[in-house]
């Protein structure tokens, strides 16, 4: 090898080897050489590419020249592509449309001749994807570092797939499950949500959180991070990255197919169609006035009329019988026409109408008589110039008109204008159904759309808003109005509504299905929930995430939710399509409620290996942690790897949950999976499920923890010892006695992605549903506590919220307590406790107001009864 190839410079070093740039003497070229050491232990992984890639041959595939071993290791000689990685390409931000296009074609094409050749390449990420610097500047990629590639298995056949970059490992390899080519078409899709939003799809400080983060989808989905693009390719980029690899496409080719169906509609939409605005004033009835009358033509006459030249006062001679032509009018007249003011642009000024000439103008007494002449009784001119009179009169009437109209138009509109700031201004406007008309017309208008609307919804006082609302809504036709319409119907819970929002859902237009599932998620009862599966279940893939996120929301916020719940899980056994069933499970997993608990140890315990991981994947999403127990069950008994490791994130999730277990009951659950767990990876995913506990057992675990094979953990562990010693500190003990325990806002645990924020020692900004905050609170005995909350709310706009604890749930109406500053206490309610210990008391809204906050939120009050 030594004989043949000069080493030049190292390109890349690392602690298993070094990437050299070489010249090969016997070919003329530059090369790399990629040199493992001799004492590491990945010899095998580098023959095994070295093999792979030798017969395989592909423009987008690194070309490897020769591969062996020596007396200082393997090595693997493969071409030098001269161009930067896609990674440091994406440094300065999202891909452009050709180039994306040219990325997904090529990689797609290379990665199915590996495919093809029975090669999956695991490790899929933008620094394994190289662009070649060429002279015409087109976008190539070359597929680079097949490293942890590996020859597809048999079917049944163990794996070891826990490799590869975080970021962009598909779900199936975290727990040594089965890969195939789905996989890396996964990878894929997280390069490509990438290359086009310019941030990763599943980021995270560490590698837990990374793992964690690839069982839910993206954190932002990419159309809302680029909505210039359409909802095809936004949809085609989800699937790619969907948790489930059935869910994925079959192969490359057939992705590849489907992205050229849409790939010619790919251009960016730069703007919005402009939708007419209406202006937003009062429009009189007026009487269409003749088209020989227009201005124009009126200026155009009256121009020809100054310019015709005087006519002579010679007699006409005797046997001249033809009429002069109008336009030969003598001066008299030309000064009559021009006299009259024609101009409409003076208002808003009432024009009076035009004043009789003076005498020496005056047609009727000329101030020259003119000869009669012979044969005539009556001179031909007087008739011309009395016909002009008409006319004019006709013309000055018709402009008295325009300008009385024009008056009481912008008369009309300025007082709108005012009324329309006024209703806007106000925090808690209140008005007629004229008011609401008047609103509703400048929904319509693109210019004070928004504003309108938010007005709409706290608007109160008319005898028929709502109806006025829905009756309009039927009538629109642009969209973006529809949509704001739409949204404004769901923030007022309208009466009525359902029948008319529902065939929205399945609008052409996304902003309006948007806006319309937003909508019926609020307004739907318990009693037309069946109507809105029904239209779920055949509504299209691109809107699954919106739709299972607001049918969660209808469940959650029936006037029955026992019923609802019921209708859903009987929705769930009648469905016999795949998706479908997927979609009411994960819904169903969300909202819990009885019978759903029975139904999760069903699906984790099914024969069926997919079943299973379908199932545990959402068990992270259930509102309380009551699935814990059959977790615990199950994971014993579970032989595959997958879905062991996917048991343990889910119960990482739930022991933060609230729930009728204590914190110490918790806390045996954990040791129990700890006791089960094998080898260092699911150790480490329990250490997880204790860092969420605050128990006192909790802390002495963490600090005589020890693992003589794993230093690395044992370290961690100790240092999280310490750290609940000061967590523990955060628990609320509960006076034993009839005396209240406050519980104060600065001492609660809130959403950290949320929108809750600690103001003057008030929790302020419940703006969002999904908001919540908890305390913990340790019960001296069992029996019964009665709750009380103190919170502030300066609207009658009223939401409401709910208070759990040892899984009973307080559900009361937020209190306008006439001041944001003005803090009220409210007895929630009471609940029966079994055992004493550590509860989790957690606080979340369950519907809110229109407009604004939820409420203020300064304590909690908590006694013994």
């Amino acid at each position: 090898m030594n004989d043949r190839y000069q080493i030049i410079s190292t390109l890349a070093s690392g602690g298993t080897g070094s990437i050299l740039q070489a010249w090969d003497k016997s070919q003329n070229r530059d090369v790399a050489i990629k040199r493992l050491h001799t004492n590491t232990a990945n010899k095998d992984s580098l023959l095994r590419e070295a093999r792979a890639l030798y017969a395989l041959r592909h423009p987008g595939i690194v070309t490897v020249l020769e591969y062996g071993s020596d007396d200082e290791g393997a090595y693997l000689v493969i071409e030098l592509i001269k161009g930067e990685t896609l990674d440091h390409r994406l440094i300065h931000g999202p891909l452009h449309i050709p180039s994306f296009k040219a990325l997904v074609t090529q990689t797609l094409e290379a990665i199915s001749a590996a495919h093809d050749a029975g090669l999956i390449h695991r490790d899929l990420k933008p620094e394994n994807i190289m662009l070649p610097w060429n002279r015409d500047g087109h976008f190539e990629i070359r597929l680079i570092d097949f490293g942890l590639s590996q020859m597809l298995p048999p079917e049944g056949a163990s794996q070891d797939s826990m490799q590869g970059s975080v970021h962009y490992m598909a779900p199936e390899q975290f727990g040594s499950g089965r890969v195939d080519v789905r996989t890396d078409l996964y990878a894929l899709g997280c390069i490509y949500y990438q290359a086009l939003s310019g941030q990763l799809p599943f980021p995270g400080e560490e590698k837990i959180q990374v793992i964690t983060a690839h069982l839910y989808p993206p954190k932002a989905p990419l159309a809302e991070l680029r909505p210039d693009l359409s909802d095809e390719l936004c949809a085609w980029v989800e699937q790619l990255i969907c948790v489930q690899p059935a869910g994925r496409p079959a192969s490359a080719a057939q992705a590849l197919a489907s992205f050229r169906k849409i790939a010619g509609n790919l251009q960016i939409h730069t703007a919005s169609a402009i939708e007419p605005e209406v202006s937003a004033v009062m429009i009189l009835e007026e009487e269409e006035m003749p088209a020989a009358l227009s201005v124009a033509e009126e200026e155009e006459e009256e121009a020809a009329l100054l310019a015709a030249p005087e006519e002579s006062p010679e007699i006409m001679a005797p046997d001249a019988e033809e009429e002069a032509p109008v336009s030969q009018a003598g001066p008299e007249v030309t000064q009559q026409i021009s006299a009259v003011d024609f101009a409409e642009e003076e208002p808003p000024a009432l024009r009076l109408p035009p004043q009789p000439a003076p005498a020496h103008m005056a047609i009727d007494a000329p101030t020259t008589k003119r000869p009669p002449i012979p044969g005539h009784g009556k001179s031909r001119p007087r008739r011309k110039l009395g016909l002009h009179v008409i006319i004019a009169a006709f013309v000055g009437i018709i402009a008295l008109q325009f300008a009385i109209i024009s008056y009481f138009k912008f008369a009309g509109r300025e007082e709108r204008e005012q009324r329309f700031a006024q209703l806007a201004a106000s925090e808690h406007p209140q008005g007629s159904d004229l008011d609401t008309k008047l609103l509703l017309d400048n929904v319509e208008a693109n210019a004070t759309r928004d504003q309108a609307a938010q007005t709409l919804t706290r608007l109160t006082g008319g005898s028929y808003i709502d109806e006025l609302i829905l009756d309009r809504l039927g009538n629109m036709g642009g969209h973006s109005a529809t949509a704001r319409m739409v949204e404004v119907v769901g923030r007022r819970r309208s009466a009525g509504a359902f029948p008319i929002v529902l065939p929205l859902a399945e609008d052409s237009r996304r902003e309006v299905r948007q806006a319309a599932w937003g909508a019926l998620g609020r307004i739907t009862s318990a009693t037309e929930l069946p109507k809105l599966l029904e239209l779920a279940l055949r509504s299209q893939g691109s809107d699954e995430e919106m739709i299972e996120k607001n049918l969660v929301a209808a469940v959650e916020g029936a006037d029955d939710r026992a019923l609802a719940t019921t209708q859903l899980l009987k929705a769930y056994r009648g469905s016999s399509k795949g998706k479908s069933r997927v979609m009411l499970f994960n819904v169903l997993t969300r909202v819990g409620g009885e019978g759903v608990v029975e139904l999760v140890n069903e699906a984790i315990a099914d024969p069926a290996q997919d079943v299973r991981l379908a199932a545990i994947t959402v068990l992270s999403k259930y509102p309380t942690h009551e699935p814990l127990q059959a977790i615990t069950s199950r994971f014993p008994q579970e032989t595959d790897l997958t879905c062991r490791v996917f048991l343990l994130l889910a119960a990482r999730e739930l022991v933060s949950k609230p729930g009728p277990s204590s914190q110490q009951s918790l806390f045996l659950h954990a040791q129990s999976l700890y006791s089960n767990a094998n080898g260092s990876d699911e150790k480490s995913y329990v250490l997880n499920v204790f860092s969420r506990l605050i128990a006192p057992g909790t802390a002495s675990f963490f600090e005589t923890f020890q693992d003589e094979t794993d230093r690395e953990l044992t370290r961690e562990a100790r240092e999280l010892g310490q750290t609940f010693r000061a967590r523990l500190s955060r628990v609320v003990p509960v006076a034993p006695g009839d005396a209240a325990t406050s519980l104060p806002a600065e001492k609660a645990d809130y959403r950290p992605d949320g929108t809750l924020a600690l103001d003057q020692n008030a929790l302020i900004n419940w703006n969002q549903s999904d908001d919540w905050a908890s305390w913990l609170v340790e019960l001296p005995t069992n029996g019964t506590y009665e709750i009380a909350i103190y919170q502030a709310h300066d609207s009658d706009q009223l939401g409401s919220y709910e208070v759990l604890l040892a899984g009973q749930t307080l559900l009361t109406t937020a209190v306008n307590t006439g001041s944001k500053t003005d803090y009220k206490g409210f007895v929630v309610g009471t609940v029966k406790v079994d055992q004493p210990g550590i509860y989790r008391l957690q606080v979340r809204p369950k519907t809110m107001p229109a407009e604004g906050e939820l409420f203020r939120l300064q304590r909690l009050a908590i006694k013994a009864l």
